[in-house]
């Protein structure tokens, strides 16, 4: 066998052997004890990072990496993701913010107003703008499902509703009601839709009725909001790129190039 086809059957073994396909679904998530928290939305454990020293509602992850919370006074916070501390960055003049979610660049947040008003938040005076009223009220939580439309959690038309919102005119729509009168935190990745609650329960949510499916139980804490983490590159990328640069070394050494 040639020196590159070794090389070639080495890499392939590598890109094969691997029990993974997917990226880990991680997030971050906050809890009544003032603790921030790695959790596995795969398999709903969870990892203590440390104390923010905060009572922290809202939770939101910045496309740049950035961990922004708010708390029950309406102060806008970034949190150390190594620690867990929170840093102040300022008041935003509202009051209690649980829905925290990024649209893009833009920050959104919605206060206790009822009907509820979703305002953007400048994330380095932690100044707001209105964005959009909407016939609804106490909002508990919200997560963003795609450039135009959040979903929350509000006490309207009764506690634990989940209902949509279009951010351009601010129609609601409701989806169902929660069946776990206590799932506060929730965020969507890659179309599914999950939850956190009070008793550490997590669930995914289906979207067009409101139903709960438990995944698992994410340590007993009492979950008051969560976003995703960076997703991680998957195991089958990461091995791929292993395998290819294997490939570049070999040729390299034995002074041949592969046949296109």
């Amino acid at each position: 066998m040639s020196t590159f086809r070794m090389a070639l059957a080495v890499a392939a073994s590598l890109v094969s052997f691997q029990p993974f396909l997917r990226a880990d679904v991680i997030a971050y998530a906050v809890d009544q004890a003032e603790s921030l928290y790695l959790v596995d939305l795969s398999t709903a454990n969870a990892t203590l990072i440390g104390s923010t020293g905060q009572f922290l509602e809202g939770l939101a992850m910045s496309p740049g990496g950035t961990l922004f919370a708010t708390d029950t006074g309406g102060n806008l916070y970034t949190l150390n993701k190594t620690t867990g501390a929170a840093t102040l960055v300022g008041s935003t003049g509202r009051g209690n913010i649980e829905g925290l979610v990024f649209d893009g660049t833009t920050l959104l947040g919605t206060d206790f107003s009822n009907p509820t008003t979703i305002f953007s938040i400048n994330t380095t005076n932690a100044s707001t703008t209105n964005v959009v009223s909407a016939s609804t009220g106490v909002v508990r939580s919200m997560s963003l499902i795609d450039s135009n439309d959040v979903f929350v959690t509000s006490d309207t038309p009764v506690f634990q509703s989940m209902e949509t919102i279009n951010l351009t005119t601010g129609t609601v729509t409701n989806v169902g009601h929660l069946n776990d009168s206590n799932v506060i935190a929730a965020i969507v990745y890659n179309g599914v839709l999950y939850g956190l609650d009070s008793a550490g329960n997590e669930y995914t949510i289906n979207q067009s009725n409101a139903n709960l499916n438990l995944v698992g139980n994410a340590g007993g804490h009492f979950y008051l909001d969560a976003t995703l983490a960076p997703v991680r590159e998957p195991t089958s990328v990461l091995l791929l790129g292993t395998a290819l640069g294997l490939v570049a070394v070999f040729c390299r050494r034995c002074g041949t190039r592969p046949t296109p």
